[in-house]
């Protein structure tokens, strides 16, 4: 195979990923259209891009812009076209750039599906014994825990405080909560990495305050399990 071959392999290979995409000025998508009927080899281009270029569009629906819209677009773009040919018209440069933006474009695309999902977690706080009952749900892309109250009263004299553990581990203290009540709490930052589905949420009744110890040191009014929501 010679190196033209390969240039001009290449350049289709932009020109079907250019097709796909939709980016080309309407007299050059209507030659390649053409060119998709009788020309088979550039046609399976044309056919494989638009398989690998699906899976990033399924989230998109079509607009059909105005023309004077796309022109404002480029012109936002690229800028304004020189009217003497040269520079803008080498052959290598523009394929280059041209690579260049699919490239960008595809990136663009594919950036939300690669984000990380906010996690949620749920759980029912209540314990035998009390008639103390909320639902929390801990949001990490807002690190707070919601807090919904939906039975047991306050105790007067006493705190209600809420402690996050894992497994057998120590509690945290996520701070005194107001007693009865519906609320939510921020979670600092050295904490939200115990907020996992392996952990569990309870509330404990102390002091005025909180705990003097920095552990549970009254009865646990309410626990429970964090599942993912």
């Amino acid at each position: 195979m010679s190196g033209t071959d390969i240039i001009h392999e290449d350049s289709d290979d932009i020109l079907a990923a250019e097709f796909a995409l939709g980016v080309l000025p309407d007299d050059q998508r209507a030659e390649l259209a053409r060119r998709v009927e009788i020309d088979l080899p550039f046609a399976q281009l044309v056919a494989q891009w638009e398989e690998r270029l699906d899976p990033l569009s399924t989230e998109f629906a079509p607009e059909h812009l105005p023309p004077a819209v796309k022109r404002a677009i480029d012109q936002r773009l690229f800028g304004a076209r020189p009217a003497r040919r040269g520079f803008w018209d080498s052959l290598l440069l523009w394929r280059g750039l041209a690579g260049a933006a699919t490239a960008a474009f595809i990136v663009a695309l594919a950036l939300p599906a690669l984000q990380p999902v906010p996690e949620r977690l749920a759980g029912s706080l209540t314990a035998e014994g009390t008639s103390v009952t909320y639902l929390a749900v801990y949001d990490s892309a807002t690190g707070e825990v919601s807090l919904a109250h939906l039975s047991g009263d306050a105790v007067e004299g006493h705190a209600f405080q809420l402690w996050v553990a894992r497994g057998d581990e120590a509690p945290t203290s996520l701070g005194v909560i107001p007693a009865a009540v519906s609320t939510r709490v921020a979670v600092d930052a050295a904490t939200r990495t115990l907020m996992t589905n392996a952990a569990h949420m309870a509330i404990s009744l102390e002091p005025p305050g909180g705990s003097p110890t920095g552990l549970p040191t009254g009865p646990v009014l309410a626990v429970g399990d964090l599942l993912d929501i």
